[in-house]
């Protein structure tokens, strides 16, 4: 820390007041689903955080840093602090019910938080305060921020912040992280982590109910708070009943007899209790101004249609069409733009230059450009564009309501309902599409969801489809893929259903307000998605393509490829050569469209067939679609789990194309 009484305000990020200023700070952000976690994250640190207006997006613990630059007002000294802010899963109690619930609940009680910012929304108070007592009984040194102040005004609700920080012993601090209002709140929580204080508000039970946490707190092993360990073994959580030893669980039992007469369920009871508290809390610190009549309301007035038994799903369908309608068409421009700049730069760089014998190195770097713009033109197109879309879907609140609509379809082929998160996910990309299906609750439906991305196609297959067999053939042929692949889903998921049994799960889901879509925000998550195939596949192009010009000068391609003449005519009446840009979509599908112009031209392409067009696309969107993928199967799922998917669906791939080639030739 260096003194200089001419330092200002200004030079610094912001002002704090407080002795004891530390060199970390570790900021733990919980809160309720659609709150507001990652918004406040990325308003912290950065854009560097997928925001979703949907559950599921984060299934894990997301840590992100910053050093921020603070004045101190106590002694007029700046100092540099790093800050550590850890965003967990979006729960609505501590419990472990859930696969985010028991991670939230892991990392509350054992990973080290100077602070935690509890996420309050303001429109919906007395929800967030149940989780926020249980939070408060476990003896954390929490604020509360309020997210959604000026919604809830819209809605005739004002917050009395003054009040209810004082009813809760913790300050309440309104803020909005998209707007950048969050000073007042990264302040607050700096001063509370530099000078805890963790006197908070204790819900009082009734008399029955106390005495049994105060027998429980006598005897209780653990280091947490007593108190909340005994309200934890009270509700039932496996996780804390052996911190009292088998003779304390007898009498404990016996005492819970005693009063059955009362409290047939102490679980519920607590429940019960902790709910009317946080109610009674947010009758006490909120004012209700009734609305007009007059005003329509257009959040009831638009559900009214799209979760009607029937106008739901057409409009979903209708949502769709439409999806693929301008990925079909705009992408087709985009690709036929890059495909003339790619073919205008490579036709500047003359062939056959540099040559050490009959080997070019010019022509290295020739064919490495043109592997870049083939992959760039074909694969990136749809996939910002799709990425885009489906930011704005996110943005404005639809996707929850698509898995309502889509309930009964799922139930009617053995599929919770939460598997339609992650398939939407899927058609993204794969992989965090596999570490998504952790918000499904039971391991068997988790397996049954896993198996159906082979054949969902992610945003580098609907590149492949539309970019390779919908602009060199037709857009009916793509449809005719996208068909074959959603009837062969229907198919799979069929008997899975009945290899792998398991009772209909009921969906419990929120349904977010609608809202207005933020264009940065759709910018920003449609960049978060697509820096991996800027960082890591555009390098991957280049290489591919410098690789495979190589082997083709050293002439040895032909060593590699005979073999596979004789196995991919049988199966698939394909020349040897596709089994090289298979091979290589299977290291990253980005490559796939790339390499099949390095290895045939765009010439060569263009000279193919629909039947191999259709035959060559089904094998490249089918099965486990690249390493990385498999990656992740390896680390969500046991191995003989990952390698029944692998295997299953690879074979299915190929009977599937196999039958599509022959019998295809007697129609096409």
């Amino acid at each position: 820390m260096r003194k200089n009484k001419k330092v200002k305000k200004m030079d610094s990020d912001f002002s704090v007041c407080t002795d004891n200023l530390k060199e970390e700070i570790i900021v733990f952000l919980l809160g309720q689903p659609n709150v507001g976690k990652s918004s406040l994250l990325n308003a912290f640190v950065g854009t560097k955080i997928e925001v979703s207006n949907f559950p599921g997006t984060s299934v894990e613990i997301t840590s992100a840093e910053k050093i921020f630059t603070i004045f101190n007002k106590k002694d007029n000294t700046t100092k540099e602090v790093k800050y550590i802010f850890k965003d967990t899963p979006g729960i609505y109690s501590i419990s472990d019910r859930s696969v985010e619930e028991t991670i939230t609940k892991k990392a509350i009680l054992t990973e080290k938080s100077d602070v935690v910012i509890l996420i309050a929304n303001a429109a919906a108070l007395g929800r967030s305060l149940y989780f926020a007592l249980q939070v408060m009984e476990a003896g954390k040194n929490i604020i509360i921020g309020l997210n959604f102040f000026e919604e809830a005004y819209k809605k005739g609700i004002s917050v009395n912040t003054k009040k209810l920080s004082q009813v809760l012993e913790v300050q309440v601090v309104p803020f909005n992280p998209i707007t950048g209002n969050i000073d007042n709140l990264i302040i607050t929580a700096s001063e509370k982590a530099c000078n805890p204080n963790i006197k908070n508000y204790c819900t009082e039970y009734d008399d029955h109910i106390e005495e049994l946490i105060s027998f429980i707190e006598r005897n209780v092993k653990d280091k947490l708070p007593a108190r909340f360990v005994a309200l934890r073994i009270l509700e039932e959580d496996d996780d804390f009943t052996g911190q009292i030893n088998d003779h304390v669980k007898n009498e404990l039992e016996e005492r819970k007899e005693e009063i059955s007469d009362k409290h047939q369920n102490i679980k519920e009871d607590i429940s019960k209790i902790r709910y009317g508290t946080a109610s009674f809390i947010t009758e006490q610190t909120t004012h209700i101004t009734p609305l007009k009549k007059t005003r329509i309301n257009e959040v009831s007035f638009a559900d009214k249609f799209l979760l009607h038994k029937i106008g739901g799903p057409i409009l979903t369908i209708i949502f769709f069409v439409c999806l693929f309608s301008i990925l079909i068409f705009a992408g087709q421009a985009i690709q036929e733009l890059f495909l003339w700049i790619g073919n205008w730069f490579i036709n500047l760089i003359p062939e056959n230059y540099w040559q050490v014998g009959s080997f070019s190195f010019l022509n290295l770097f020739r064919d490495g450009i043109a592997g870049l713009f083939a992959g760039v033109a074909i694969a990136l197109p749809y996939v910002l564009i799709f990425y885009l879309i489906l930011g704005f879907t996110e943005d404005v609140g639809l996707l929850p309501r698509f898995v309502v609509i889509i309930q009964r379809f799922f139930d009617s082929i053995g599929l919770p309902s939460k598997s339609f998160i992650s398939i939407m996910l899927g058609l993204g990309c794969t992989v965090p599409a596999h570490s998504s299906t952790r918000i499904i609750n039971r391991r068997k439906d988790r397996l049954k969801t896993a198996f159906l991305f082979s054949f969902i196609p992610c945003s580098s297959r609907i590149g492949i489809i539309l970019g390779i067999v919908g602009f060199y053939g037709s857009i009916w042929l793509a449809l005719l893929i996208f068909f074959v692949e959603f009837i062969s889903l229907l198919l799979w998921a069929v008997v899975l259903k009945y290899v792998i049994r398991e009772d209909a799960e009921p969906l419990l889901i929120e349904l977010p307000p609608y809202r207005k879509p933020m264009l940065k925000n759709v910018f920003a998550k449609s960049w978060l998605r697509m820096k991996d195939f800027v960082k890591v596949v555009i390098p991957l192009l280049v290489i591919g393509g410098i690789l495979y010009s190589i082997l083709e000068q050293l002439g040895v391609t032909g060593f590699f490829i005979k073999p596979f003449d004789n196995i991919m005519g049988f199966l698939f009446n394909l020349e040897g050569e596709f089994i090289v840009p298979l091979l290589f979509g299977f290291i990253q599908k980005d490559l796939t469209s790339a390499m099949l112009i390095n290895v045939l031209g765009q010439t060569g392409v263009q000279a193919l067939t629909n039947l191999k067009l259709i035959t060559f696309g089904i094998l490249a969107c089918t099965g486990v679609p690249c390493i990385i993928a498999l990656g992740m199967m390896l680390k969500e799922y046991k191995i003989k789990e990952v390698i029944l998917i692998f295997l299953g669906t690879l074979i299915y791939a190929i009977v599937l194309a196999s039958i599509i080639a022959h019998v295809g030739m007697l129609f096409i």
